[in-house]
């Protein structure tokens, strides 16, 4: 199974996005079981996302296919549940953590790029 995320729902309308990358050799599922912030994430009004991506289980998350998989799997869990406009937090376990540190440089990058090109012209 691949490219598959489970989704944890607040009750009513969630106040932001925690997406979480699972690690190497982990499914969703079992990366659901070894943690509880679900549930006080929920508590709390966020819905809370565990996803795998492009290889299931058997992905390094640094990859330039993973990192294009987030860039397309961010909006469209954001679009899915109404929260375009709403504050997005990312966590991975393991190799997961090495992919969300990875995304968010390219994210700093790419803004810096932008601001830095918008204050030349």
């Amino acid at each position: 199974m691949t490219n598959y995320f489970i989704a944890f729902k607040p009750q009513g309308q969630p106040k932001g996005l925690l997406l979480l990358l699972t690690s190497f050799g982990e499914t969703p599922q079992i990366a659901s079981n070894e943690t509880d912030i679900q549930t006080v994430a929920s508590r709390e009004g966020y819905l809370t996302v565990f996803a795998s991506l492009h290889f299931g289980t058997q992905t390094f998350f640094i990859d330039s296919l993973s990192q294009a998989y987030l860039d397309q799997l961010i909006p469209n869990i954001q679009k899915r549940y109404k929260l375009t406009d709403k504050p997005l937090y990312l966590g991975g376990f393991s190799l997961g953590g090495s992919g969300v540190v990875k995304y968010a440089e390219s994210i700093l990058a790419f803004r810096h790029t932008k601001t830095k090109s918008n204050f030349c012209s």
